[in-house]
């Protein structure tokens, strides 16, 4: 009865502690603050004008909710949120934010959006391990060792920052969808052991090789567009992929997907792919994204023709003879 007592008091002293030093914050808030103080208000309280709805009503609401959303696009201290543990969702995209520190303690945080900010150090994030989504695109990020532990991840959105090394992510066995484009990505096959992954998006990131994702079998969503890829035939076996855009790659042969039973959508726009009668026959098939020029006679052209039977190939899977190909028949 006493540990209980005990347990009792100790919440209750937290929960006064975090009261009355967020009132003295927010009653002489520093500039930074302020601006942040303000945010929060006009999204809880309305209205165009700066903070007067005072500090208690303010913490009272804060309080109680568990999504928090800082707009305002000048926010960069997110200081008076470290007084509220009991949040699980922050949206704070598109301000000024550089320190992560405020956030260290909010240990029950399952979703965390801070994309488009100023972000070099996420090392804060290191013990939220309840977060299941992750999105700091379009920061400064370079290293990622932070994250290695958040076993909990499910969503994670890197794209667009300084990254080169993304072997911490090898670990995180409940990861789903991925989003690493327009980094410096040294090595695509640390990820190859994320066999839960279903979405993976990897634009711009130097890559020419895609043979060691062989096990990622669960895929569902390819985004490999303006990399250097020539070869793909390790989809081949990939068969609840549903939507593939390898757009302004080299490759030329899609043989590999004649099977994917499940694929609906594809986009090969600027690359090398002459032919698109592998797609012939796929029973969900139904947007296709390719230059026209870049295709011979014999191949369909759209899905319309797709759709028809027009290939290059016989019924029986022969290469027509090269006068039918010639002239499209």
């Amino acid at each position: 009865m006493k540990k209980i007592i005990l347990v009792i008091f100790a919440f209750f002293s937290i929960e006064v502690y975090a009261a009355d030093t967020f009132m003295e914050m927010c009653e002489n808030p520093t500039a930074s603050q302020k601006i942040t103080i303000n945010a929060l208000a006009k999204k809880i309280f309305g209205g165009k004008e700066n903070f007067i709805m005072g500090c208690v009503p303010l913490y009272d609401d804060l309080s109680r909710r568990i999504i928090v959303y800082v707009v305002g696009g000048e926010v960069s201290d997110l200081s008076p949120l470290k007084y509220f543990i009991q949040l699980k969702e922050i949206y704070a995209a598109s301000n000024k934010i550089v320190d992560l520190s405020p956030l260290e303690k909010l240990i029950n945080l399952e979703e965390l959006v801070l994309r488009g900010n100023e972000i070099v150090d996420i090392s804060p994030l290191n013990r939220l391990g309840k977060l299941k989504l992750l999105n700091v695109g379009n920061n400064k990020i370079v290293n990622i060792k932070a994250i290695s532990n958040l076993d909990d991840l499910e969503v994670l959105w890197m794209s667009m920052n300084k990254v080169s090394d993304f072997s911490s992510l090898k670990n995180l066995r409940n990861l789903k969808k991925l989003d690493i484009s327009y980094n410096k990505l040294e090595d695509v096959c640390v990820i190859g052991n994320i066999v839960n992954l279903q979405n993976i998006s990897a634009l711009g990131s130097n890559i020419n090789d895609i043979s060691c994702l062989n096990k990622l079998t669960s895929l569902v969503n390819v985004s490999m567009s303006r990399n250097d890829i020539s070869d793909i035939s390790v989809l081949s076996n990939m068969t609840k992929l549903e939507k593939l855009s390898i757009a302004e790659n080299p490759v030329e042969n899609i043989q590999s997907l004649k099977n994917l039973k499940n694929l609906r959508n594809l986009s090969v726009s600027y690359t090398n792919v002459k032919d698109l009668s592998p797609l012939v026959g796929l029973p969900k098939f139904s947007t296709i994204y390719v230059v026209e020029d870049q295709l011979v006679k014999c191949s369909p052209k759209n899905i319309k023709e797709i759709k028809a039977g027009k290939s290059c190939y016989t019924p029986d899977g022969k290469l027509k003879p090269w006068w039918k190909r010639m002239l499209g028949m």
